[in-house]
């Protein structure tokens, strides 16, 4: 089940350059016949001449390191979309996700005395350098792009004895409270759904982790997120149950169908990769429901979206291959690409 932009209903004429561009650069995203030749690739030589068919030709080069070839790449698609999409804003919105993804990196380095170096990613918006001097300085009131508030919020909830699960959740929680906010100021139906639907799905995985630990209700709500289509307070009532009695009480949702397959391989092998690969695959589906889109953001979104897949698909196939990895366990670990 997937959910329709007023986009569809209404043209958004103004749109129309940045959309017919998109579609251009749409041709060019790897399709399976790509990845199947990728992945057939008998050594490396062979697996640079079929990269040089691409647009990552230069990927495997001498003295380049192709993970920040990866992201490098990433950030110019961020900064094409953004200059050519009549909002902005909205196309933004979605790189934050990678400044708080460095904050949480380098409040956690600094908490056990580490280097965050090498977990930062290129594709926020504010400088690494500058992040790193807050977080030294402790001085989160500095951090631009409105992003001092749910941050500070979130060291203030740490308090003085911080663990690792306690990082995450907390600025996982202040993080999806924020975007879903500006999503819905910005009167972006479509971004504001897609975040309610990871909130629902990282829930979900939530839930199933602490059954599995067996911890209790105090612990899952400090778990569970906010804003989801699936209100907190469900997933505490479900909470008694059995864990293979879920997909009967959540069969009304748009996620029946995930959650059934998903619990039933989670309960054969005990691992939550099949979930995950299951979830990846629906929202890949939420956002290949924006091809019916002719005008709007949303086009504009599920392309990052493609190019930050195919970027994982890469970077999949190319450490396999770097290290020896039979075809079989490469092929496992495969994000889902179409």
């Amino acid at each position: 089940m997937y959910y329709l932009s007023p986009s569809q209903l209404v043209s958004d004429s103004h749109y129309s350059f940045a959309v017919g561009l998109v579609r251009a650069l749409e041709v060019k995203l790897f399709n399976q016949q790509t990845v199947n030749r990728l992945l057939d690739a008998k050594d490396i030589p062979t697996l640079k001449r079929e990269l040089g068919e691409t647009e990552y030709h230069d990927l495997l080069s001498s003295g380049r390191d192709f993970e920040t070839e990866l992201q490098r790449g990433l950030k110019r698609t961020y900064e094409l979309i953004t200059a050519i999409a009549p909002e902005p804003d909205l196309i933004i919105l979605l790189r934050l996700k990678y400044d708080f993804h460095n904050i949480k990196a380098l409040y956690k380095a600094r908490m056990l005395g580490e280097s965050a170096e090498a977990a930062l990613s290129d594709l926020g918006l504010i400088d690494k350098n500058l992040l790193l001097q807050i977080t030294e300085d402790d001085n989160y009131e500095q951090l631009p792009s409105g992003l001092n508030r749910p941050v500070i919020e979130a060291v203030t909830k740490l308090g003085s004895s911080p663990t690792g699960s306690s990082v995450d959740m907390a600025f996982d929680g202040v993080m999806y409270d924020f975007l879903y906010h500006k999503a819905e100021k910005a009167e972006s139906l479509f971004l504001k759904i897609l975040f309610q639907q990871q909130i629902d799905l990282i829930n979900l995985k939530s839930w199933l982790r602490i059954k599995k630990r067996e911890g209790n209700k105090k612990i899952l709500l400090a778990a569970l997120l906010d804003h989801g289509l699936i209100e907190k307070g469900r997933w505490l009532d479900l909470y008694e149950l059995a864990v293979a009695d879920l997909p009967a009480k959540l069969a009304h949702t748009p996620y029946a169908r995930l959650i059934s397959e998903g619990i039933s391989r989670y309960q054969q092998q005990g691992s939550l990769s099949v979930l995950q690969r299951l979830i990846d695959s629906y929202m890949l589906g939420y956002m290949e429901s924006a091809r019916l889109i002719c005008m709007g953001p949303e086009p504009l979104i599920a392309y990052l979206w493609a190019k930050e897949n195919e970027a994982k698909v890469l970077r999949t196939v190319l450490v396999g291959k770097l290290n020896d990895l039979p075809l079989a366990v490469i092929k496992e670990r495969l994000p889902v690409y179409a």
